[in-house]
């Protein structure tokens, strides 16, 4: 089971998706990207690790030139019970590979796709970070190289995750390497195990907005005020008038448009200052990474002092995702990763000297 390879050996970690419907096969494959930048010709090892009630072992049949032939063996599924179908064989153009980036799978289906990802493991190439897109619905993951706890944007898109352990399905929180694991997510997400950022990384010009700190009150008199920071590094102060506007954190549905957002911002609106190209870059590039973070328990401090929220955005066509990396007030809590406490510090001191309602530094 070898091609021609002068540098690095590759290996195909279990990271497999299959979905219901045998009938859904298709011979056709794609590859994602269609054009990683490395070498042609590898030496591959796939395998795929799954505890199921059934033992019987899928691999690799043969491989010739860039074109490896795998023997698959199809699985149904209603929930978490799995019955083997049939095998089925077909042949996928590997074309130029990319460590850790490079994916496989069946094409014009909607309900049946196999997924590898491949990693190095003789190379000098630095392994930093995977995300994969989910469909809606069941898939069979798993982690490469550490322990990981998944995230997604949008935020809490998991339902369900499950790792056949002792002869039955377990529900876990964490992916370990060369394991498989049943997820399940209520819509199409980014599902993300590892940061990846690339050094040259711009901010889509489609997001513009970043970041918010939010003070909201309703104790005593009705304020709601605060400020956000968009693509061009503007800190714009706010002050929403209107009291039919709901609050970012307290608001039902987490899933803001930027028709929302923008008219909220507009508010009695007044730029403080400006950052740095730079030093926006630097925060912007820790918010996948902030995304990963475990959340502290929520807990009361205070009564009838409001709520100052410190949130990043994800975005995707047209619509806003909050991440709440710090609240404090009525209700707290902390995103415990190192970057987001990164993120809402540098919030906090982004108003030194600017009375922004109850706003005050972490």
């Amino acid at each position: 089971m070898k091609m021609k390879q002068t540098f690095m050996t590759f290996i195909f970690y279990s990271f497999f998706v299959l979905f219901l419907h045998q009938s859904a096969y298709s011979d056709n494959v794609e590859i994602i990207p269609p054009d990683p930048d490395t070498e042609d010709n590898v030496s591959l090892n796939v395998t795929l690790t799954l505890g199921t009630p059934c033992n019987d072992a899928l691999l690799t049949k043969s491989i010739d030139g860039n074109h490896i032939t795998l023997h698959i063996q199809y699985i149904d599924y209603q929930g978490i019970c799995i019955q083997v179908i049939d095998y089925k064989t077909f042949t996928v153009n590997l074309g130029k590979l990319e460590a850790g980036q490079y994916f496989v799978k069946a094409d014009n289906s909607d309900e049946f796709a196999t997924t590898f990802n491949v990693t190095a493991s003789e190379s000098t190439q630095n392994y930093t970070g995977y995300s994969v897109q989910l469909t809606k619905g069941w898939h069979l993951l798993s982690a490469i190289d550490i322990p990981a706890k998944p995230k997604t944007i949008p935020p809490d898109a998991i339902s369900a995750m499950f790792r056949y352990i002792d002869g039955r399905y377990q529900v876990v929180d964490q992916l370990d390497p060369e394991h498989g694991y049943w997820v399940k997510v209520k819509h199409p997400c980014k599902f993300i195990l590892k940061h990846s950022v690339a050094d040259d990384e711009v901010i889509s010009i489609n997001q513009k907005i970043i970041f918010e700190v939010e003070y909201v009150n309703y104790a005593w008199s009705k304020t709601h005020t605060g400020f956000h920071v968009n693509n061009k590094g503007e800190v714009i102060e706010y002050s929403v008038s209107d009291h039919s506007v709901p609050s970012t954190f307290w608001r039902n549905e987490k899933i803001i448009s930027e028709t929302e957002l923008s008219a909220k911002y507009s508010m009695n609106s007044k730029i403080l200052k400006t950052v740095s190209r730079n030093e926006l870059m630097e925060k912007f590039n820790l918010i996948e990474s902030a995304l990963t973070g475990e959340r502290s328990a929520q807990q009361s401090e205070c009564r009838d002092a409001g709520v100052t929220s410190f949130v990043a955005y994800t975005y995707d066509s047209g619509h806003y995702y909050p991440e709440f990396l710090y609240v404090k007030g009525d209700s707290a809590f902390k995103n415990l990763s190192d970057s987001a406490r990164e993120i809402y510090n540098w919030l906090g001191n982004l108003t030194t000297g600017y009375s922004i309602g109850g706003f005050c530094s972490p």
